[in-house]
């Protein structure tokens, strides 16, 4: 090879390498670009929960999960960790394990309110911590919801919500904690998304119905910190357990692009022939 194409191979290298970062970024960012441009609607709800609609409670895929926030970036706008990242606050039902997250709130003088109420208009504008939802779990609680008040005249009663008739399950009635200081989901980011999802569904909540259900009562624990100062007091708590990492299904973001793997080879030919 002559000294002309060994230059022309190592400089178009370069310029390849040079441009592959400013790629991913673009790739990484344009889901949410995209969304916070058009944002979504039952339509889209539709469209992304339909795979889902046959999947019974429980059944969901434990490996390779499709994450919703990809498909519709706007649920997630803000959020910064990945799932496996996030707590799982014990259940107060769990007294013991209960007890040692309560106690370090306390020593780290972090205040609370396990019982606050906020209607699910507000609960609906708190904003996600996490990126990664799981579609299938989301759509779920989302069909679920929705036989809570599709068809009915009138609001689920508490009754209706703790017995779970006709196979409603409220939702946002409770199991979600909050983050106060920078307004984000701590825990139950999959019954707080599928809440949303139901905000927008014109044909379950046609007319005045959405009013009404937006001004419902729910109940929230409510943690007067940012997420990240909980986090890191979470990993000193034994009780606070984290989900397993990598079972999300790979990102077209995550994989390499096609600019990368053509610089790479650019190189080793240069090299090659050097």
């Amino acid at each position: 090879m002559t000294r002309l194409a060994r230059i022309v191979l190592v400089s178009l290298g370069m310029l390849l390498a040079a441009i592959t970062p400013v790629a991913g970024w673009l790739r990484r960012s344009s889901l949410r670009q995209i969304t916070a441009k058009t944002g979504y609607d039952l339509n889209d709800i539709k469209r992304l929960c339909e795979r889902w609609k046959d999947v019974k409670k429980g059944f969901c895929p434990k490996e390779r999960i499709v994450n919703l926030c990809e498909d519709l970036p706007e649920v997630c706008e803000g959020g910064l960790y990945r799932r496996c990242r996030m707590p799982q606050i014990p259940k107060r039902s769990l007294k013991d394990d209960w007890k040692e997250w309560e106690d370090k709130l306390s020593n780290e003088g972090v205040s609370f309110d396990l019982h606050k109420n906020v209607s699910v208009n507000a609960l609906s504008s708190y904003g996600a911590a996490q990126i990664q939802l799981d579609s299938c779990v989301v759509c779920g609680i989302y069909y679920a919801a929705r036989r809570c008040v599709a068809g009915k005249s009138a609001a689920p009663t508490p009754e209706t919500c703790s017995t779970h008739a006709e196979g409603c399950f409220c939702a946002w009635a409770d199991g979600i904690s909050v983050a106060e200081k920078d307004h984000k989901i701590l825990d139950g980011h999959h019954r707080w998304a599928a809440t949303r999802f139901l905000m927008h569904d014109t044909e379950a909540l046609a007319g005045d119905r959405r009013a009404e259900f937006a001004a419902q009562n729910s109940e929230v624990a409510s943690y007067d910190a940012t997420v990240d100062r909980l986090k890191r007091y979470s990993k000193e708590v034994e009780s606070v357990e984290n989900t397993n990492c990598g079972v999300y299904a790979r990102s077209a973001a995550a994989l390499p692009s096609f600019t990368s793997l053509t610089s790479t080879l650019v190189f080793v030919l240069a090299l090659a022939w050097t």
